[in-house]
């Protein structure tokens, strides 16, 4: 009822480039997920973003911005739950590590 879309995910932690512009996670910049790879971001394993053409921003969580979170529709769809960004990315990693049980 919320409008989570079961055909995608919420986000993915990612690999950031040393040059990596912050500015876009500030200003909410949202790209596909081939023009994100373009820009060199890469999967935790170093391969290849997804094919998909699913539309992301990215969230920088963490102060060393080595990594960050591609985060897709259903992640706005954890925020109307609760706004913060930090609840969101909790319920996400979460769920994750219960499904894959």
């Amino acid at each position: 009822k919320s409008g989570w879309d079961n055909s995608q995910t919420w986000g993915r932690k990612v690999l950031l480039p040393d040059n990596f512009d912050k500015n876009f996670a500030k200003n909410k910049i949202v790209k596909n997920l081939k023009e994100w790879h373009k820009l060199g971001l890469k999967k935790l394993d170093g391969s290849d973003l997804p094919k998909r053409n699913l539309k992301s921003r990215i969230i920088l969580p963490f102060k060393n911005n080595k990594h960050g979170f591609l985060v897709y529709k259903n992640f706005d769809t954890i925020l109307k739950w609760n706004r913060s960004d930090y609840f969101a990315l909790s319920v996400g990693i979460l769920s994750d590590k219960i499904s894959a049980k």
